[in-house]
């Protein structure tokens, strides 16, 4: 699938700030997938990712519109993590 997602990614308006989700599915409120954040804030701690890329990310599958913290995140490498979504 590594392909197809990098395919995806390069349509992208290239602006640095990249990201996209591929929610492979699951039970409500308990599915996984695929995210690409070429800013790597994904990745780090919650008192390191900036005010403006967790309000970005308010309205993903990563928080579903909600204030709680991500959940699970595992680096894929390249900008990819494997995530658990909230919806």
């Amino acid at each position: 699938m590594r392909a197809e997602y990098d395919a995806e990614v390069a349509r992208l308006p290239n602006s640095g700030s990249r990201f996209h989700e591929w929610n492979w599915g699951g039970l409500l409120f308990a599915s996984r997938g695929i995210t690409y954040d070429e800013t790597d804030q994904l990745g780090l701690p919650p008192d390191r990712q900036s005010a403006r890329w967790k309000a970005r990310m308010r309205n993903t599958d990563l928080l579903c519109g909600g204030d709680a913290d991500i959940g699970e995140v595992r680096p894929l490498g390249d900008h990819y993590y494997l995530t658990s979504f909230g919806c």
